[in-house]
């Protein structure tokens, strides 16, 4: 029911942007966990044990400060799945860098609710002259398969985590590495709509060190960074899903909703 009001609202901007006619879907699998790309848009489905976790993991860049955003899959070129299964390459050519997404599942047991992403992601410059990238990742985790009763914090500069406060008890942690120019953490889809709008857009850094989202949130960083000719940049990340830990972090998380509430900016996810 989200996806489908959401697809709606954004249907004259997917009109007016296309994806690649040979747009393709590239599904892993590991024991307990499946997880699937779309060329064109992004990681949409991340199931552990049957139940899903990912509402969309999509990348958009910019280049200079003077121009929008725009999607990374709009560029799609070729990709493929190892023999194995659980190693999915994308590849996509802009007429002036290209850039590589290694995707690697790693599941768990049946019944751990436990499982793994890391991705690579490579950006060579092809151009000319030096290049003034702006590469953005946005990630909406619907962690247990509810979307609306989450909480989200950065512990630091480099790390997101976000715990579903319901019964699944789900936590996700990401890390990347180098640490992004900016981050920011939002209420769907505000943080969304910016990167598809026809404006530049820059990352809040919100919520600050010591502060937290709660409700149906979403997640992004910025990576600022001027490549020399043939210069490349590399962004490793790593998503992990487990159960909550111990009673304990439950206990933390529940007085934290006490002591404050981001009000939402838009409606709840269906």
């Amino acid at each position: 029911m989200k996806r489908i009001v959401f697809l709606l609202g954004v249907l004259a901007i997917l009109a007016a942007s296309a994806p690649p006619a040979h747009a393709a879907v590239f599904t892993l699998t590991d024991l307990n966990s499946v997880f699937q790309i779309d060329s064109a848009f992004g990681a949409d489905l991340w199931t552990v044990d049957g139940v899903s976790q990912l509402y969309e993991q999509g990348f958009w860049f910019r280049i200079g400060d003077d121009s929008a955003e725009q999607r990374l899959g709009n560029f799609y070129s070729n990709g493929w799945v190892d023999p194995g299964g659980r190693t999915a390459t994308l590849q996509f050519v802009h007429n002036s860098f290209t850039a590589d997404i290694v995707y690697t599942l790693t599941g768990g047991t049946i019944g751990s609710r436990t499982s793994d992403v890391a991705e690579t992601i490579r950006i060579i410059n092809t151009g000319g002259g030096s290049l003034p990238m702006r590469f953005f990742q946005y990630c909406d985790f619907d962690l247990n398969g509810t979307p609306g009763d989450d909480k989200l914090w950065f512990p630091n500069a480099n790390t997101v985590r976000q715990v579903d406060l319901g019964s699944g008890a789900m936590v996700s942690e990401t890390v990347v590495t180098p640490v992004a120019t900016r981050y920011e953490g939002d209420i769907f889809a505000n943080t969304r709509s910016r990167l598809e709008d026809d404006l530049p857009t820059t990352l809040s850094n919100l919520p600050a060190p010591g502060g937290f989202l709660t409700g149906d949130v979403t997640w992004a960083f910025q990576w600022d960074r001027t490549l020399p000719r043939n210069g490349t940049f590399i962004i490793s990340k790593d998503k992990h899903l487990d159960v909550v830990p111990e009673p304990g972090t439950l206990l933390l998380l529940g007085l934290g909703l006490v002591g404050a509430e981001v009000t939402r900016r838009r409606r709840k996810k269906a």
